[in-house]
């Protein structure tokens, strides 16, 4: 085995307790061989009194190898320490480390180091005090790669969450406020009661989806309903209903009637309405937004290519990359009413769908989001 390619799969993660799994090991004289460690799932190390490293298993091994680290003799617990410390990125949770008193095992003592050659990982190191006489502790890494970048993700989600409801909230929150405590004549008490309206209107539409995204994102593709639909009766069927956020548009289609497709209906219209509606909020009225539907042929596999084009603001390079993020809006796009969730939305859809989506766009040239969808089988 490559000790590089087998730094991150030489530390697993495992869901129990530290303290659980490990307690018995630390004072039982007879768990302390080799042999025993290599049958647990993470890295293990025991150290003596002297704080010598005297017993590791095949994982803790494997990652020391991964680094190129050539362990000296004797090797301590405290070079150990040392060699964590090089190698560790900033952000890494490094704790100064501590004796325990002599006539008890401590609480284990925990930090998080994050790494990043031979390649980008998050490991749990946690030391774990004993009063034997064989050894005084051990060393035990776990990958919580996965778990950490989650909980990172899921704050600043419910951050974003929290700021993006505030704004709304805080306006309803004055006006009522102020309508509550004062008198106001007929027309400024009637121009609050719509900023309310509109407020609340923007409230709920996040809600809504923040909804539609939580549970696109928990579905499978076997929960889809799939069932053959022709792509002009979806598209006819969106501009009906989106007939009045359309209506200051120039809107063409070009696609042959007897174009199929197997999807689930509801999620291409709710697709459709989130890049129509997206299409005429950010271009001039009056300005052409163009839909194409062909078929098109990927990787042996026949699909069919949509294609919806405005000639709208135009999306920024640097903005195209954050396009999908949850809440992401562009500057230039701070003025229009919306959610920020639309395309990330839009990207589920396709996903669930096992399709591609790519957008090109050109500040104040139009943008450009083509789907391709396979066609599918009964």
């Amino acid at each position: 085995m490559n000790p590089r390619s087998s730094a991150a799969s030489s530390i697993s993660l495992v869901e129990e307790s530290f303290s659980e799994k490990f307690s018995a090991i630390l004072t039982d004289d007879n768990h302390n061989s080799s042999g025993f460690l290599d049958l647990l799932p993470d890295a293990v190390a025991y150290f003596n009194k002297d704080g010598v490293i005297t017993v590791t298993n095949q994982l803790f091994d494997q990652f020391v190898a991964a680094y190129n680290f050539q362990a000296p003799r004797p090797f301590t617990r405290h070079i150990f320490e040392k060699f964590l410390n090089e190698i560790a990125l900033a952000g890494s949770q490094l704790n100064i480390d501590r004796t325990p008193p002599d006539n008890n095992i401590s609480e284990p003592l925990k930090c998080i180091v994050l790494l990043a050659n031979p390649q980008p990982m998050v490991i749990e190191k946690t030391v774990q005090y004993a009063h034997n006489d064989n050894i005084a502790g051990l060393i035990h890494l776990r990958d919580i790669t996965r778990s950490y970048h989650l909980e990172k993700t899921k704050t600043q989600f419910l951050c974003t969450t929290a700021h993006e409801l505030r704004a709304p909230l805080a306006v309803i929150y004055g006006y009522a406020e102020l309508m509550a405590n004062y008198q106001f004549e007929p027309d400024d008490e009637q121009n609050m009661v719509s900023v309310v309206y509109q407020e609340t209107a923007r409230m709920l539409k996040i809600l809504n989806d923040l909804l539609d995204l939580a549970k696109i994102e928990a579905q499978h593709p076997s929960e889809l309903e799939l069932e053959k639909h022709l792509l002009s009766d979806l598209i006819n069927n969106v501009l009906e209903v989106q007939s009045l956020a359309l209506e200051n548009h120039v809107i063409s289609v070009d696609a042959q009637e007897e174009l199929a497709i197997y999807c689930d209906k509801t999620k291409i219209q709710q697709l459709l309405i989130n890049l129509l509606t997206n299409a005429a909020k950010y271009s001039e009225a009056g300005s052409n937004i163009a839909i194409q539907v062909s078929t098109e042929r990927r990787q042996e596999q026949s699909g069919i290519r949509l294609e919806i084009a405005d000639q709208g603001i135009g999306i920024s390079p640097e903005n195209l990359t954050r396009i999908f993020d949850h809440f992401f809006r562009a500057d230039a796009s701070r003025s229009v009413s919306g959610s920020g969730l639309g395309m990330s939305i839009v990207k589920e859809i396709v996903k669930l769908h096992k399709g591609t989506i790519d957008i090109h766009s050109q500040i104040n040239q139009g943008t450009q989001v083509i789907v391709w969808l396979p066609a599918g089988t009964p």
